[in-house]
């Protein structure tokens, strides 16, 4: 008998399965099914003691990962990988390594193949931890906040958007034990849409993201006779009484504003809902009222403003793109280039950025592109940083607050859809004859 099972498919199309194996010590095992039969990944139980909460992930290389509550290690978190030279399972890090004992463990792995694991933190009056494997140190670090969630958080169940940004989905004991998904921008966890949001109590919680960044949730919903249900996030939603920046993420068709939005939006614009646009090149620079038959512009972020909720369901084609080649070497495939304003001499530039794809794109995929009229430079943010050109953070609005972030591992940030962010033009640009912001497409 085994229970506690989790199934992942590895880049080859082979599905394996960890569970809690009853035959043997209520231990951890694993197994892949050979195209004919389910074969034993190494040994069957190989776990030190009991081992419960199974969860498996597989990283890029082919390699198994998995994460379980320890019940040889004080009922802490460990994680093991299969080292396919030696048959045998291998610890990562060390085992027990959560501060108390760890429920409901949710094993993820970024692009990069760093392991993530979420878990309810005993050691955290039973609030939501997360922590990934530091490879460089060999140990495991918090991210974040130990402890974050605003109540007891069960069910936890961790996913990763192709930004490697994680998230995090629970039942939300600070919120009628209803659902709840968290994001962690790199600094801090928020709140993805409201907390709670599910009609009821919420359990068996799971949580996937497509490879647009949209994040999926499926939970037994005690609101509606304990079935089946699964939600999605929709990032254009605008809560009502709220500003958001926002952007297009496709070449909007028709462009005009109140033809975009206006069917998304109660009420008319200029009453119930409004839209401002930012003049980077103005002297000062300023916001300007935008006319209900004003252009969206691509690249181009705006604020928006209602006084009633509303989700914004944008129409129109693909976003045109061009070669990142036409702007020197080393970023290859297609881009599109967003116009940085060159500051004038000993000054600095705010710019109002709109992502324009409907998919994450990581802040460390981007390139600054600089012309000093004859050629083409690019550099990565942090590049542009200490050339004095661009700085290197971006700085995004969550509805209450702004949140920093910029293109290193421990505070990456990621370009939503929908979303318009804040990057700032240097002074030591002032002397170009081009600025532009290079986002890569897929």
């Amino acid at each position: 008998m085994g229970y506690c099972t989790s199934l992942a498919i590895d880049s080859g199309g082979t599905p394996y399965i960890a569970y809690v194996d009853v035959a043997n010590g209520s231990k951890a095992s694993v197994m892949k099914f050979n195209g004919a039969s389910w074969e034993q990944v190494g040994a069957a139980g190989f776990s030190a003691g009991q081992a419960d909460y199974t969860s498996l992930a597989i990283n890029s290389s082919g390699t198994p990962y998995i994460a379980y509550k320890d019940g040889a290690n004080g009922s802490k978190a460990s994680v093991m990988r299969y080292n396919s030279t030696t048959s045998s399972w291998e610890q990562v890090g060390t085992a027990g390594f959560s501060a108390g004992q760890a429920d409901y463990t949710s094993l993820a792995i970024n692009s990069g193949g760093t392991p993530y694991i979420a878990y309810t933190d005993g050691g955290n009056s039973n609030k939501a931890s997360v922590m990934r494997y530091n490879s460089t140190t060999s140990s495991w670090e918090q991210v974040g906040t130990a402890g974050f969630s605003a109540g007891q958080a069960d069910y936890t169940s961790l996913a990763i958007n192709s930004g490697g940004m994680p998230y995090i989905a629970y039942t939300d004991g600070g919120n009628s034990y209803k659902t709840s998904v968290m994001r962690f921008n790199g600094t801090s966890w928020e709140q993805v849409g409201a907390a709670g949001f599910s009609a009821g109590v919420a359990d068996f919680i799971s949580l996937a993201i497509n490879s647009g960044g949209t994040p999926y949730i499926a939970y037994r919903d005690g609101g509606n006779g304990q079935k089946a249900s699964v939600m999605r996030y929709n990032f254009g939603h605008l809560p009502a009484n709220t500003w958001l920046m926002t952007a297009p993420s496709c070449q909007p068709v028709p462009a005009d504003i109140a033809s975009q939005y206006g069917d998304d939006l109660s009420g008319s614009y200029g009453s119930t809902w409004i839209a401002y646009a930012w003049d980077a090149y103005a002297v000062p620079q300023t916001y300007v009222q935008l006319a209900a038959g004003d252009l969206l512009m691509l690249g181009n972020g705006s604020w928006l403003y209602s006084t009633s909720a509303g989700t914004l369901d944008l129409s129109g084609t693909a976003t045109p793109t061009v070669p990142c080649s036409n702007y020197g070497s080393g970023l290859s495939g297609q881009c599109f280039a967003v116009d940085l304003a060159i500051p004038p001499a000993g000054q600095k530039r705010w710019n109002m950025v709109g992502h324009p794809f409907p998919y994450p794109v990581g802040w460390d995929q981007v390139r600054i592109a600089a012309y000093d009229g004859s050629t083409w430079t690019l550099y990565t943010p942090s590049g542009a940083d200490a050339a004095l050109l661009v700085e290197k953070n971006l700085y995004s609005w969550n509805g209450s607050s702004y949140q920093t972030k910029d293109d290193t591992p421990v505070t990456l940030g990621t370009l939503q859809p929908q979303e318009a962010v804040w990057v700032r033009s240097l002074a030591g640009a002032s002397t170009l004859a081009g600025l532009k912001l290079l986002i890569p497409a897929r």
